[in-house]
């Protein structure tokens, strides 16, 4: 994330709307719907008490940039 974006989230945005950093994470995510971070913004907004499991494949580690899946398992 740009530094500008973490100053504006953490200083000014976020105190101004009393929203909470998931709450705009998810805001700023429905805006540009176009990339794997913004997609799992919203997924863990909008599923946060459905998702069952989070994999990051191959290598398993919680990095979006090192693997090449990123699969969640929701419960309905």
């Amino acid at each position: 994330m740009e530094i500008w974006k973490v100053f504006l989230k953490l200083f000014q945005v976020r105190r101004k709307l009393n929203i909470s950093n998931l709450e705009y994470d998810y805001m700023i995510a429905s805006e540009h719907i176009n990339s794997i971070f913004n997609l799992v913004s919203i997924i863990r907004y909008k599923y946060k008490k459905n998702i069952v499991k989070e994999q990051y494949l191959p290598l398993g580690l919680r990095v979006l940039d090192w693997n090449l899946f990123y699969n969640v398992t929701l419960k309905k």
